[in-house]
């Protein structure tokens, strides 16, 4: 199972009632904040400590969860500060145990992987949680008199205000929303119901345990890695629907499309995306995006989008107002490549109603590009470009200005190109609706060539960049196209003499129109009226409709690869595998998606299978040594 970012990845948050001293009357819970500013809600949940006067001894407590059973055997426990009302949390020291049972074979295989086996079963010294629910007073009959309680806030405070910031915009908007409505004819939805658990094991080390009704699947266990390159990982062992909801039927409300941000992926859809766009290279991209939506499920007052954590939100507008917004309120400067998010929230004046349409815009800035030397740029923020709500289908009108001598290649169909003064302006509209958009930036050679009535264009770079960089995590993840991860090869200089871009790019047009006329004709007519194909420098490669992302090693002629000494797999996999397997996307993964991340892997396995089947029947030997090496 691929490794997610973090910041992609579920910020893994919960919520708690307020609870007093044992013997206390509890106290009532407050009503949602439907209308007002959110973010002092959102900064104090963000850094909430624990209250002194809230520290008890703790024995023989249970909590039971669905399929999540937790002991808190016996030890010291102290609940949160107030928050609006509420308690939010809770931080534990002392004996714990914490069982969780897979349902079936898939989700034990995977636990195995990360734990060598097949039932979470671990005891535990010190856990953080929050929750929601009636935890806090579903803990109260097992509360005793603490001993030391000044020493347990002092020696755990700090450790419960740096926990707190990882929930704190799962808590606002448990916290912002009204009771869920559906819209006619949808499923109920489930009620808000959260438990997290962030664990220090005996043999696993820190990890979490997440209960939460408004993923699309309620029960999570997983670990995050250790930093690597100002990057974090964070490893999912199981995820899978609680007991009570494995029985019922799958409908559209479980996932809400591909990936759409977590806690709120049932709450819109959006139909269109109209961007502005004006590029400053070799960095800078301003943009003015507007996006169409309905309301699918309403209540939420708070709704997730994904951007570029390295672009700026100036101004979200709607119905001509201007709207709040969270977006990496605490990270500054250096520390927003480690720590900062590629998702923020937009909070509407009330709770959003089901059947509504509307529009939102959005104004931001940032440098989203890089130089790749050689008049090659790329755009390393290649799908949070602009506001999204994950891949999911809509029509996309699209705008850039952009200066000479650059030219610019995009998702969609080009409907026009102009000069003003010293720069282009395009315009590209998707010609269906489409899960992704984007772009790239280049001073390119354009070749050209044709199947059928479909044009397809390569773009290479006038010049050659010295070294090709390797993939990112981000690339390598989403490649499985070789027995061992991609980008392993280290930087490397490409081997003389330098290729020629304007042959190698006609020889990439022309492979790709016979690839393409192949699979017309294998899967059904190709969806798009043009095809282009951009030279990426990396060793990896992304498919997008009618737009290839296509690595410079896969502009290299055979003896260039020869001369690199790469590996036989390797020289296969980028003279011949590499970009038919990007064009079967065009198919799976741009006309036919994956309901959810469990079956992602279809797609991948399907663009291999289409790949080695057209090599099959003009290299049958070297589709015989990729089948070796799987």
């Amino acid at each position: 199972m691929s490794p997610r970012p973090i910041s992609a990845a579920r910020l893994l948050t919960c919520v708690v009632l307020l609870f007093c001293s044992v013997g206390a009357a509890a106290q009532t819970q407050s009503l949602p904040l439907t209308s007002g500013p959110v973010l002092p809600l959102f900064r104090a949940l963000r850094s909430v400590g624990l209250d002194p006067q809230r520290v008890h001894g703790i024995r023989e407590a249970v909590l039971d969860r669905e399929d999540i059973h937790i002991w808190l055997n016996d030890g010291t426990i102290a609940f949160t500060r107030a928050v609006d009302g509420r308690i939010t949390g809770a931080y534990f020291e002392g004996d714990g145990e914490v069982l969780v049972r897979p349902p079936d074979r898939m989700e034990r295989a995977s636990l195995g992987l990360f734990t060598g086996a097949g039932v979470l079963e671990e005891k535990f010294s010190s856990a953080y949680l929050r929750f929601n629910d009636d935890t806090a007073r579903e803990l109260q009959p097992y509360l005793r008199e603490p001993q030391e309680a000044s020493d347990f806030v002092a020696r755990n405070n700090e450790k419960a205000r740096l926990l707190a910031e990882m929930d704190a915009t799962r808590l606002c908007i448990s916290f912002t929303s009204a009771p869920s409505a559906a819209a006619a004819g949808d499923v109920p939805p489930v009620p808000d119901r959260l438990l997290h658990v962030r664990v220090a094991g005996e043999h696993y080390g820190v990890f979490d345990v997440d209960f939460d009704t408004r993923s699309p699947e309620q029960i999570m266990v997983g670990k995050a890695s250790a930093p690597q390159e100002n990057e974090t990982y964070y490893d999912l062992w199981m995820s899978f629907p609680m007991r009570s909801l494995r029985r019922t039927a799958l409908s559209d409300a479980r996932f809400g499309g591909p990936s759409g941000p977590l806690w709120t992926p049932d709450v819109m859809s959006i139909s269109k995306y109209t961007v502005n766009a004006q590029l400053d290279p070799p960095r800078g991209l301003t943009a003015d995006a507007t996006l169409e939506a309905v309301v699918k499920q309403g209540g939420a007052r708070m709704v997730l989008f994904e951007l570029s954590r390295y672009l700026q939100l100036k101004e979200v507008e709607f119905e001509g107002k201007p709207l709040e917004f969270l977006q990496n309120e605490a990270v500054e400067g250096s520390e927003m490549s480690r720590r900062g998010n590629d998702m923020f929230a937009v909070v509407f004046p009330a709770p959003l109603q089901p059947g509504a349409h509307f529009s939102v815009r959005f104004r931001y800035a940032g440098s989203v590009l890089s130089d790749a030397g050689g008049g090659l740029l790329y755009v390393g923020a290649r799908g949070t470009w602009y506001p999204n709500r994950g891949i999911s289908m809509a029509n996309y009108d699209l705008t850039f200005r952009f200066p000479r001598p650059w030219s610019l290649v995009a998702t969609g169909k080009r409907v026009s190109l102009e000069r003003d003064g010293n720069d282009f302006v395009g315009h590209w509209i998707s010609e269906q609706p489409i899960p992704v958009a984007g772009f790239n930036l280049g001073e390119y050679v354009r070749s050209s060539a044709k199947t059928g009535e479909t044009s397809v264009e390569a773009f290479a770079a006038r010049g050659t960049e010295r070294r090709i960089p390797p993939p990112t995590k981000e690339d390598k993840s989403s490649q499985m196209l070789s027995p061992r991860p991609l980008g392993t090869l280290d930087p490397v200089p490409f081997p003389p003499p330098l290729p020629n871009a304007s042959s190698a790019g006609q020889l990439v047009a022309d492979r790709a129109a016979q690839t393409l006329g192949a699979y017309s004709q294998m899967l059904g007519p190709y969806a798009f009226s043009t095809l282009s194909l951009t030279e990426n420098p990396s060793a990896a490669s992304q498919g997008w409709p009618g737009l290839i992302f296509l690595s410079s090693y896969a502009y290299l002629s055979h003896d260039q690869l020869d001369a690199m000494n790469l590996s036989p797999m390797d020289r296969v996999l980028y003279g011949e595998i590499m970009m038919p397997h990007e064009l079967a996307h065009q198919w799976y993964g741009d006309q036919v998606s994956w309901a959810s991340y469990h079956e992602q892997w279809l797609l991948e396995a399907l663009a291999n299978e289409c790949a080695l089947l057209l090599l099959e029947r003009t290299r049958p030997a070297d589709a015989q040594l990729v089948l070796d090496s799987y």
